[in-house]
């Protein structure tokens, strides 16, 4: 039937609305949130994620809150920056600060592979296609792609001077587009990369 709820980390709680009119439909406090956060603190930086009926949030505390689209919590997680989906596939990419990117199934939560990669604490979500996951080293200004299937890097390049990665990495034609904080665009040619 398609996406029906939107959901949004705003202050200490992660809020769904209903697409068909804007009502609220429920609100809970972000996983991190719940140890006593200020005001202003926001549950997240990187985008929710709704995917496989359920919602994916990480937040500020690197900690991921998963519930079902009626709110209901059905997991949860620790060391988790970024998040990002690729829905055909039913997966979901976790960025880690202690350094990997995971892939989780995101209809049983289930780790499918984990791959170490000095990745760091900011809050950039990978992205994924049906093949390829691309992720920017926090340190390191490498951007490296690699096989959705496995985890395996199928190649890699400096794409920025070590400058945090707030910009995701767009895939298009072989081409990995990317922007650093220092405002330069680099489109290095990715090897499997389409």
């Amino acid at each position: 039937t398609g996406v029906q709820t939107c959901a949004l980390p705003i202050y200490t709680r992660v809020h769904a609305f209903a697409l068909a009119d804007g009502s609220a439909s429920w609100s809970l406090p972000a996983r991190g949130a719940r140890s006593g956060a200020a005001r202003y603190y926001s549950p997240a930086d990187c985008s929710p994620l709704v995917q496989d009926g359920r919602v994916f949030v990480a937040d500020r505390k690197f900690e991921l809150t998963v519930t079902d689209l009626d709110g209901s919590e059905v997991g949860g997680d620790v060391d988790v920056a970024a998040i990002t989906g690729h829905a055909p596939s039913h997966a979901v990419y976790l960025r880690r600060p202690s350094g990997a990117v995971e892939r989780l199934e995101g209809r049983t939560l289930q780790s499918v592979w984990k791959t170490a990669l000095p990745v760091g604490r900011t809050p950039t979500p990978p992205t994924a296609d049906d093949r390829h996951v691309l992720a920017i080293g926090e340190r390191d200004g490498v951007l490296y792609l690699l096989d959705a299937a496995t985890g395996a890097v199928l190649d890699r390049h400096r794409v920025n001077p070590g400058l945090y990665p707030f910009c995701p990495v767009a895939l298009a034609r072989g081409y990995a587009l990317t922007r650093s904080l220092d405002g330069r665009l680099r489109a290095p040619r990715v090897r499997g990369g389409g």
